[in-house]
């Protein structure tokens, strides 16, 4: 009997720390998948920061866009009030040249009509 149990002795021995080494994977396969959650977690929490930074450059360089072409804009209204203004001036030359020959032509008309007294 001795005999006999001496081998189931062994092969229960060799069982338990089987069963240890067993319970050693798991615990070390459990550690490397919480490390590999952990460093998901941290890659998209760096992927949320960089998504944040892009859209605010994104959002700044639209507004400068933006602002860029209102600034445009001013300077072309500005561009074709100034043409309006200058057109306007250069009516109001004309309309007064032309007053001042009207007024010219009507004096010499009235000249002609009056005769020179000698």
């Amino acid at each position: 009997e001795p005999a006999a149990a001496e081998p189931a002795a062994r092969s229960s021995a060799l069982a338990a720390q089987w069963a240890a080494l067993e319970r050693e994977r798991e615990a070390a396969l459990e550690v490397g998948r919480e490390a590999l959650r952990a460093e998901a977690a941290a890659n998209e929490v760096e992927q949320m920061a960089r998504l944040a930074e892009l859209d605010a450059a994104w959002r700044q360089l639209h507004a400068e866009r933006l602002d860029a072409a209102r600034e445009e804009q001013r300077r072309a209204r500005a561009a074709a009030a100034a043409r309006a203004e200058s057109e306007r001036a250069a009516i109001r030359a004309q309309r007064r040249q032309l007053e001042q020959q009207r007024a010219a032509l009507a004096l010499q008309r009235c000249a002609r009509r009056i005769p020179a007294r000698r």
